[in-house]
């Protein structure tokens, strides 16, 4: 083999391995950034939440995800936010399927859970709700919740959702008690069980 040809060679082996590489690069950091790693991300069944939130020491990953979301972390002492993307038994989130969000009465001053489309846009349905919390739910006898998300009505505490495509789940907590702020993989997050698909 010439010299030219073993110079093209190692030139274009290079090549690949620096496209590669900046592809592999890419892709971890954008999994990083979206999804997060331990320990900047703390997981609770499906639920997890990023402990340096709004943190003065929060890390690159922590910074670029809310960033990316395009607003400003809440610090642990105004309130704990929790997202899911799957069903308590790990399955996605499926808007055309019907679930049951249900647990105690949560920690805190107020609390709210909301659904979003994966692109984290408020989820356009005909009833306008997007959302409910601790003051507009109908509790059951014992104090508990339990919420109906769906794309077809049901009686009590429903939350539309459209039919197809994926969608998350955000639980915002505001002014949670000190033990919940100093440790939130204590908290009480709802399960979500899939009903019907």
């Amino acid at each position: 083999m010439s010299r030219s040809r073993k110079f093209a060679k190692h030139l274009l082996n290079f090549a690949a391995f620096v496209v590669v590489g900046l592809g592999i690069g890419y892709l971890t950091v954008d999994l990083a950034v979206t999804r997060g790693f331990d320990p900047a991300v703390k997981r609770i069944g499906g639920w997890t939440f990023w402990p340096q939130e709004a943190s003065p020491e929060a890390d690159p990953y922590t910074r670029a995800h809310f960033a990316s979301f395009g607003k400003f972390g809440l610090m642990q002492f105004e309130a704990l936010e929790f997202r899911t993307e799957q069903d308590s038994s790990g399955a996605p989130l499926d808007q055309h399927c019907t679930y049951v969000i249900s647990g105690p009465s949560l920690p805190g001053r107020w609390w709210n859970i909301a659904a979003y489309e994966a692109d984290r846009r408020l989820i356009a349905n005909p009833a306008n709700r997007h959302s409910f919390n601790s003051e507009n739910l109908i509790r059951e006898p014992d104090g508990s919740f339990r919420i109906i998300v769906s794309p077809t009505p049901h009686p009590g505490n429903w939350l539309p959702v459209g039919d197809r495509g994926p969608f998350r789940l955000l639980l915002t907590i505001a002014d949670p008690p000190g033990n919940f702020r100093t440790n939130p993989a204590t908290v009480p997050v709802p399960r979500i069980q899939r009903e019907s698909c």
